[in-house]
């Protein structure tokens, strides 16, 4: 596991130059270079790739590009002492939120937010964790300049969604449903203190 710096932007795609992008471990699906980044070539059910382990309080820029397909974007958080999947256009009609958030998924959650936000093109993700105490979080989640939601609570009210388990919990992830898209950058700037 590599042991990142405090306080300062990480590009974590390079990192990924080095990995061999066939192990079941790190990948699932088809993923290779391309010249506009780490790309899914293949529009089959989740297709999801390992970046790196991470611990803490952090925040994530992700730049990516889709090009067709039927969903958007899965981003595999850590939380805490467990994790969580951001869904980003899942579902029809489209919904982006938290899943699962008390064993539910967006479709079953009244702050999911609706309608399609992932365009064709260029899209810049911004997420924040926040940890406080032992089992308290709070998740932050802007698109292309504007506040999507924030999530409050316990720990313990999040867990995976079933169809994006990561190898562990502290697995950082991003993935896509039956689209082909490119990741362009995934920027990670960790905290030194919980909270901040």
């Amino acid at each position: 596991r590599t042991e990142f710096p405090k306080g300062k932007w990480i590009e974590l795609i390079q990192l990924l130059k080095n990995e061999v992008l066939d192990e079941p471990e790190i990948i699932k699906g088809k993923w290779q270079f391309t010249p506009l980044g780490l790309s899914s070539l293949s529009d089959t059910t989740f297709s999801r790739i390992k970046i790196a382990e991470i611990t803490g309080s952090y925040d994530l820029q992700i730049i990516f590009d889709v090009y067709d397909g039927k969903e958007g974007l899965a981003v595999s958080l850590p939380v805490g002492s467990t994790s969580v999947t951001l869904v980003v256009d899942g579902w029809n009609p489209p919904k982006t939120y938290l899943s699962h958030v008390n064993g539910k998924s967006p479709l079953k959650i009244r702050e999911a937010v609706e309608g399609k936000i992932v365009h064709e093109g260029r899209n810049t993700y911004e997420i924040s964790v926040r940890n406080f105490n032992e089992d308290q979080a709070i998740i932050t989640v802007g698109a292309n300049g504007t506040l999507l939601f924030q999530w409050k609570g316990s720990t313990e009210e999040l867990s995976e969604d079933p169809s994006w388990t990561m190898p562990t919990k502290q697995s950082l992830g991003v993935g896509t449903n039956c689209s082909k898209m490119s990741v362009a950058s995934v920027k990670l700037k960790l905290h030194a203190q919980q909270g901040q």
